[in-house]
């Protein structure tokens, strides 16, 4: 049997030198035992080029056309895997994601030749397939992993949770973990509070705060989150009371808003409030309110680090406002914050500054 790392071509970066070509040069090519060579396998792996974009797929072919089966261990698998696995987390497009990880699944094919896979390998697995974002092969491999009674850890639920199909459950992920002997982590409340909040799903925030706190493990960063999230939900809902409550606690906690996501959404809520209420009083508290928000959202977090710069939205949003309620002062304010941020002026911007002008005259 070819020794894998003549099959290969390299070893720890250096390319080898065929046991005949080194015999004409005068090199006697030692004997080596199953145990030898079963350990100069797993040496090649450890010290792999990461560099060497094809070295995995080297590997596996040379294991897949050994005359002999070559017999691994499931750390020298693991080694293989994760190795890939680290090409899908470095894959720049779900498509070169997708191929890395047809690469990850014919090593698990290869290796279930030589041995069955451990823990280590269906983890390596499972977790490049929520990576590309294969659910159906990730089920696969949790299949197989329960046929063989291969105990999978918190390692292998919680990357599951990068897949909707997972995340989506709920605090019902917490009993699909327990099931398997599995007890949550620090980070599975993390990632299904996250998801929750990335899918504006306010009731399940709420659910899953609650359930953290029942149980003491709620963190400021747990209720940063849920805050951020109810934020925007509420925004969404035009559950205009809770949000104005919810952005007024946020202030005096100091708590940051995401500059994608909540301020755009919460500054069209409040423009929605102030165009619909017939109230002039409680339109300006509300543009009151929204020039805090604006003033702890955009212009604070810019000190001494790169300008926040939200959507153009926002600023349409915010200039708008400033002309209903009559604050030129403030439209002024927001074209400035547009020139220190190099975004073009537009004509209709300027003209809300206008708007503001006449608004306020005309309830003077």
């Amino acid at each position: 049997m070819k020794r894998l790392a003549q099959v290969v071509g390299v070893r720890a970066g250096v390319r080898t030198v065929p046991a005949q070509r080194r015999c004409e040069m005068g090199a006697a090519e030692p004997v080596k035992t199953g145990d030898d060579e079963r350990e100069e396998v797993l040496e090649y792996l450890r010290n792999m080029e990461i560099s060497a974009q094809e070295s995995v797929v080297a590997v596996v072919k040379a294991l897949d056309s050994a005359v002999e089966p070559v017999k691994l261990t499931d750390e020298q698998g693991a080694v293989l895997l994760e190795e890939q696995l680290r090409r899908v987390r470095a894959a720049e497009t779900d498509e070169d994601a997708r191929k890395e990880l047809q690469k990850a699944r014919q090593a698990m094919k290869v290796l279930t030749k030589s041995h069955a896979p451990g823990p280590r390998c269906y983890t390596a697995a499972i977790t490049a397939c929520a990576l590309a974002g294969e659910t159906a092969l990730a089920d696969q491999y949790l299949q197989l992993a329960e046929e063989n009674a291969v105990a999978l850890g918190a390692d292998a639920c919680n990357a599951l949770l990068d897949l909707p199909k997972y995340s989506s459950r709920g605090l019902n992920f917490l009993d699909f973990m327990r099931k398997r002997g599995v007890e949550p982590t620090e980070e599975t409340y993390n990632r299904l509070l996250l998801a929750a909040r990335d899918a504006g799903d306010g009731v399940l925030v709420l659910r899953i705060f609650r359930k953290l706190k029942e149980e003491n493990k709620a963190t400021a960063e747990h209720y940063q989150w849920t805050m951020q999230a109810l934020a925007t939900y509420f925004s969404q809902q035009n559950d205009f009371e809770r949000l104005f409550s919810t952005v007024r606690t946020m202030l005096s906690a100091s708590l940051p808003f995401r500059t994608d996501e909540d301020v755009p959404q919460v500054l069209a809520a409040f423009l929605r409030y102030i165009k619909s209420t017939d109230d002039a009083d409680s339109a300006r508290a509300t543009a009151e309110l929204a020039t805090l928000f604006w003033e702890a959202a955009v212009r604070k977090p810019s000190s001494g680090k790169a300008l926040v710069v939200p959507p153009q939205s926002a600023f349409h949003s915010i200039l708008r406002i400033y002309a209903l309620t009559g604050n030129p002062g403030g439209a002024e304010d927001v074209i400035v914050d547009l020139q220190e941020r190099n975004i073009d002026v537009t004509e209709v911007m300027r003209e809300r500054v206008t708007e503001a002008y006449s608004s306020r005259a005309s309830s003077a």
